[in-house]
Parts: structure tokens; sequence; C-alpha cells
């Protein structure tokens, strides 16, 4: 198997595998949270997402784009350079925050008693952000294979950790937060274990200014991210209730295995793409606009078929009351087409260096999602939650299209037509007249995935021709 299947199937494995584990280890913890505790987590965590838009300063992001425009020893100099720079600042960042952790406590949530949670969640905040800088390296080399055994061996700490503290220790709220800190400093630890040949005790200004120069307008770009993905988080809190919350934080823990799936395929993409345009940016862009027909057609009928499973998991396995989740799931997970539709927009930017363009993208997004928050919560509950995701989402992809003519824009065809009509209508036909247990949907769904790799095998469906014709051109 060439590295480049094998980076592929790395990268999209592990963006699944902390969802897979959520399956197994919620309907657990479920027994020993609440909803409200998940609500309580669900603040924590985005909190924690908030501040890491400017405590690294952005500067994985750039490790992500100008890592191809050097080699050789002066790589491995700007490669340590960005790493310990990163750390540094996350790390006086993080000292900031501790100071004030009561102030922080007070302001995000609406009742007093919550600054051990934040103090946990800067410790959470610390290692996730080294740990960004030191996966983007590994990404860039194309490595699959040590990030798929790194997320393994992290996983396994991490679920180990989590069922001592919530089940045996019975912490509650903390223990999972504890067990989140051992997840992300394990992940740091081998991430750097996996590229100390290339890390050097070495912090070349030169270097991080170039860096900082591509980074820093990426912070307000970052942040209107997170705002129209959090940003409901604090309005649910307020208008709503903690336990509410905690069934927007499942249904969005649900969600986030479509996120991954997007996420996932965004990485493998983006660095090939990046290496072909430095060569021919039109060699670039026709990977993409090969790529994006067959990834929409399967991506509906993947969501609908996904989603119905969670519901029925739901049902089966997990304690406490969500009522309200399905719709509020459906709603979520279609979100992200436009998030993989953004992605894909917005790479000519990215690749241009147009990084003053999308702050602008993300600023205007980030307060249509305020405003959307706001309203739709206030008139529609947790479903006005989701739909607030989603048009923010949608917006943001309109957005990056139309400002990618300062570069070019990305041809978005549906070619795969009859393709995405049969399996959607597969999907709900199947959830309508199938099983009502998760276990036997789960079952027959599985054998009808396997049936439809195996045609494309053997090429019944012709789509097997089309795929290795775009990889063998573009993905060596």
């Amino acid at each position: 198997m060439s590295n480049a299947y094998q980076n592929a199937i790395g990268l999209v494995v592990v963006g699944f595998l902390p969802y897979i584990v959520n399956f197994l280890v919620l309907p657990l913890y479920s027994q020993y949270l609440t909803p409200e505790d998940f609500g309580i987590i669900g603040i924590a965590m985005a909190c924690m997402m908030i501040a890491s838009t400017w405590s690294h300063l952005q500067l994985p992001s750039a490790l992500s784009r100008l890592y191809f425009d050097y080699k050789d020893l002066e790589q491995n100099e700007y490669l340590a350079s960005v790493i310990n720079g990163s750390f540094l600042t996350s790390f006086l960042f993080c000292l900031l925050y501790y100071f004030f952790k009561d102030d922080i406590a007070n302001l995000a949530f609406s009742r007093d008693g919550y600054s051990d949670v934040i103090a946990v969640s800067i410790f959470i905040l610390l290692f996730n952000s080294l740990n960004l800088t030191l996966e983007r390296v590994l990404i860039n080399q194309q490595d699959g294979g040590k990030i798929l055994a790194r997320s393994v061996l992290c996983q396994f700490a991490s679920v180990v950790s989590g069922v001592y503290f919530i089940t045996v220790c019975e912490y509650g709220v903390i223990g999972f937060l504890y067990s989140q800190v051992i997840y992300y400093f394990t992940m740091s630890i081998v991430s750097f274990y996996f590229i100390r040949d290339k890390y050097k005790f070495v912090l070349k200004c030169d270097l991080l200014i170039e860096s900082l120069k591509y980074s820093v307008p990426l912070i307000a770009h970052a942040l209107g991210g997170v705002v129209f993905m959090y940003a409901g988080t604090f309005f649910i809190e307020k208008y709503l209730s903690l336990s509410l919350l905690g069934v927007f934080f499942i249904a969005e823990k649900f969600s986030q295995v479509i996120k991954s799936l997007v996420n996932s395929i965004n990485n493998v993409i983006m660095p090939y793409y990046n290496k072909l345009s430095v060569n021919n940016q039109n060699n670039g862009k026709a990977f993409l606009e090969k790529l994006i027909p067959f990834w929409l057609s399967l991506y509906v009928p993947l969501v609908l078929l996904y989603v119905f499973a969670a519901e029925l998991f739901v049902n089966d396995y997990i304690e406490g009351e969500y009522k309200g989740l399905f719709e509020l799931l459906i709603i979520l997970c279609f979100s992200y087409i436009f998030r993989g539709l953004y992605c894909f927009s917005s790479a000519p930017l990215f690749f241009g260096k147009k990084t003053k363009v999308i702050p602008k993208i993300t600023i205007v997004t980030g307060l249509f999602s305020l405003a959307f928050n706001y309203f739709l919560i206030k008139a529609y509950a947790l479903s006005g939650a989701g739909l607030a995701v989603l048009l923010s989402f949608f917006i943001s992809f309109s957005l990056a299209h139309y400002f990618a003519k300062e570069v070019y824009r990305i041809k978005i065809r549906l070619n795969f037509a009859w393709l995405f009509v049969v399996s959607s209508v597969f999907a709900v036909v199947n959830f309508i007249v199938g099983s009502d247990t998760f276990l036997s949907f789960a079952f027959v769904n599985f054998l009808v995935v396997a049936l439809f790799f195996v045609l494309v095998f053997f090429n019944f469906l012709k789509l097997k021709d089309k795929l290795i014709s775009t990889w063998s051109r573009y993905g060596k």
C-alpha cells in the first residue's frame, strides 16, 4: 500500500476514533453524570475552545501552510521555532487565566462555585495547544500511521483515567476534566516522541516573525469560527437551563463524528493540494474539483444513516432525559455540509496567503451567529441553537466562495446525483421500516455499506476508475 493511501486511512481513522470511544463510554458515564453535569462540562470546554483561538497565536495554522516553504536544516529550525514559540505564548496566557480563574468562572456561569472547573480547563488548554502544534508536524509529514498509533494509545489512557475518576472516585464533572488533561498531555508527549529527531531547542526570531505575519490575522478568523460553534452554549445556559445544555452537549458530541469526517478528509486533502499548488496552482484546483462531487454525493446519505443510528443508540443505552435530541442532531450533522464546502472554497485563500481576507469572513459570520443564537434559541429552544449553527456555516461558505475570486474559485458540481438520490432514499426508508433497536439497525447497514464498497471495488458503479485516476494523478 502506498504512503498516500496509508496516510489517508490513518488520518480518517484517527478522526473517527475519539467519537467511537464516545459511543462506548457515554452509556457508562451517563449513569454517574446528569444532563446538568454534561451542561457544566459543555461550558468548560467552550471556554477552553474560545481561549485556544488566541493563546497560541494561531501558530499551528502557519505551520500547516509555511512548512513546505523550507527545506532540510532550515525546515527543522523553522519547526522548532514555531513549536517553542507556540508553547511559550500558550504557557504565559494560561498563567494569566489561572490568576483570573474566579473572574472567568463568574463570567462563564450564572452561578458561583465553578472556579475549580475553570482551573482544570486551563490545564486542558495548555496541553491541547501544544498537541495542536505537534500534530501539524505529523500531518505535514503525511505520516498517518504514527498519528493513528498515537491516537489509539492516548484514547486508551483517556478512557482508563475517565472510568477511574468518574466511576471509582466519583469525582463527577472534575473527574471527566481530569481525564481530558491526561488525554491531551499524553497526546503531546507521544507526538513529541515521534518528531524528536527534527526538534531543536532554538527560537529564531526571523522565522517566528514570518509565521506570525501569517498566523496573527487568523486569530480573528479562529475566534469567529469558535463563536458560531459555541455561542449557543452560553445562550442556552442563560435562557434555558443547564439540563438542556447537557442535551445540546450530548447532541454536539454525536454530531462531532460527522465533523470529524469532514476535518479528517480536509487533513488528508489539503497537504496534497498545497504541494500540487506550489508547483502549479491549476493542478491543485483540478484536484479539488474532481473530488468534491464524490464527497457531496456520499455525505448526505451517510449523515442520514448516522443520525438514525445515533437516535436509536441514545434511546437504548444513554440514561437520563434527552428529549429533542433527534431534531437537534440532524440539524447539527447537516450543518457540516457547509463546513466541508467552506474548507474547499477557502483553500485558495489560505494557499494564496490571503489571511487578511479570512478574518472578514469569520467576523461577519460570528456576528450573524450571535444574532441567530439570540433570536432562534429564544424562539425555538434547542432546535433554534441547531439552526443557528447551520445558518452560520452556510454564511461562512457563501462568503468564502465569494472572496475566493481574489485567487480563484473552486467550482462545485454534483456529478453523481443518481448516487445521492438513491442512497438518501434508501437511508430514509431503511429507518422508517427497519429495526427499532440500535444493534440490528447497525448490523443491517454495516452489510449495506460493505456491499457498496464491494461494488465500488469491482467497479460495478464505475466509480473506482474515476477515484483511482484522480488519486493516482495527484495523490503521489
